[in-house]
């Protein structure tokens, strides 16, 4: 035989092991040789357990059950365990039930966030896999966003309230106000209340419910609103507002800190650098020199100013403002750095908007960590460059990223922080935890065998030669 022939043989071959290397077919109970007992869909406590069970009919003798989680490598072949993974269990009848079917049963116990997927029994003859979407309930949290309490601003500044929340599913979010409505004038858009311009008759307690299967979680603010126009002399515990949470500066650049504060009495301001006490600009107890400190009365509040002349690294830090009267203390808290900002996250879906503060020098990266659940650590990691294109103010960079493009489906959670040509800057305050759905593009039988198809075509125009 010639060599010709031989590699006509191996590529036909090919073609055959190419085609029985294509992942097993989904299809409907109704369509194939296999029942599913257990509901196409069921839902979990998490650290709880659950049974899934699936009869298969006419089976030949040496047919192998398969049972795998989502796009992964199988959990059992028969009886074989193919993870290393305790909290699995399998029961495989050996012989066939009264009505001709032979029952398999997979058991998962210990249920955390990470085991919520889609699970499939199936086996190699029938070439068929049943899907069974398991989700698990976990309990909601709640935070509201300011987290001050009481939570003091002027009167007619506009005022946004925010609930972060996680829980699976994801929990339903309703607004409240304590002994009332909310009133008309005040909008509502998912996690966030707005009101544009904040009156005396806004202030309350305002409730954020979560709500899904697992339970409910509450977050509360008090918000109170101060009108510095108020001629009844009523006394009043003192306010503190910086103007920024973050300031972002430039290495050895000039910059202004300011606060906002007013009381009745009038009450005295202090500032505080990382905790030490700042006497007339300059802190007790830190060799810090290129300070001062002024200020400034408003019609309706005070205004302290602390002015950096030029701030080096030794500048970097929190930087408190604290004021006092009769009726209480009030401080609110800035951090000043070089360094980006810790990012703000939303999500979308799978869509991510990271923004993040920085000195004009700008965000040149964006550092990715996720991680499943029940993971420690934050080892997983994902650079994503920051392009000119994404600033969208003069100290501020915005990015959007699909998480489904690099991350498999299944529950992730999500940390991010930006670094620029000085570094980078903290982790974002607050994780947040994205489900990504299973992919809809599985390969089919065309691709590998087209590809079959092509070296068999070659190898007959080297025969034609």
């Amino acid at each position: 035989m010639s060599l010709a022939h031989n590699l006509l043989g191996a590529a036909c071959i090919l073609a055959l092991t190419s085609a029985a290397l294509i992942p097993l077919k989904e299809r409907k109970p109704e369509d194939s040789k296999i029942k599913l007992v257990t509901p196409s869909q069921v839902d979990v406590d998490n650290h709880g357990e659950v049974r899934m069970e699936c009869i298969f009919y006419n089976l030949v003798w040496d047919d192998i059950i398969v049972w795998k989680k989502g796009n992964d490598e199988p959990i059992f072949m028969d009886h074989d365990s193919a993870i290393d993974d305790t909290r699995f269990a399998i029961d495989n009848e050996e012989t066939e039930n009264a009505d001709g079917g032979r029952k398999s049963v997979m058991t998962l116990e210990r249920i955390d966030s990470s085991d919520d997927n889609t699970y499939y029994c199936g086996s190699v003859e029938t070439n068929t896999f049943i899907p069974i979407r398991m989700r698990v309930k976990i309990h909601p949290t709640a935070r509201m966003t300011p987290d001050h309490w009481p939570y003091i601003v002027l009167n007619l500044q506009p005022v946004s309230l925010k609930c972060s929340v996680t829980g699976n599913p994801l929990p339903k979010i309703n607004w409240f106000k304590e002994g009332g409505q909310i009133p008309p004038h005040i909008s509502v858009q998912g996690d966030t209340l707005h009101i544009m311009s904040a009156q005396k008759s806004d202030a309350g307690i305002y409730v954020c419910h979560a709500n899904n299967t697992a339970g409910t979680a509450i977050a509360k603010t008090d918000l109170r609103v101060h009108d510095p126009h108020d001629i009844t002399g009523a006394v009043s515990p003192p306010w503190a507002r910086m103007a920024v949470g973050y300031a972002p500066v430039a290495m050895n650049g000039r910059i202004n800190i300011s606060c906002s504060y007013d009381g009745n009495p009038s009450p005295t301001v202090e500032w505080l650098f990382n905790g030490a006490k700042l006497t007339h600009g300059r802190p007790t107890n830190v060799g810090m020199n290129n300070l001062k400190q002024y200020g400034i009365r408003h019609d309706n509040h005070s205004e302290s100013i602390l002015e950096i002349i030029s701030a080096s690294p030794d500048y970097f830090g929190d930087y408190s403002c604290k004021v006092t009267n009769e009726h209480g203390t009030a401080k609110d808290v800035t951090y000043l750095s070089a360094m980006p900002s810790p990012p703000d996250l939303s999500l979308d879906g799978t869509r991510l908007t990271v923004t993040a503060q920085a000195p004009p020098t700008g965000i040149e990266e964006l550092a990715l960590f996720f991680r499943k659940p029940n993971e420690s650590g934050w080892i997983n990691k994902k650079s994503i460059a920051v392009a000119k294109g994404d600033q969208t103010g003069e100290k501020t960079w915005s990015k959007q990223i699909n998480l489904s493009d690099f991350l498999e489906s299944g529950q992730f959670e999500i940390q991010v922080q930006a670094r620029n040509n000085y570094g980078y800057g903290n982790k974002a305050n607050d994780m947040i935890r994205v489900t990504v759905p299973e992919k809809s593009d599985v390969p089919t039988a065309s691709a590998p065998m087209a590809a079959s198809s092509s070296v068999i075509a070659a190898l007959l125009l080297l025969i034609g030669r």
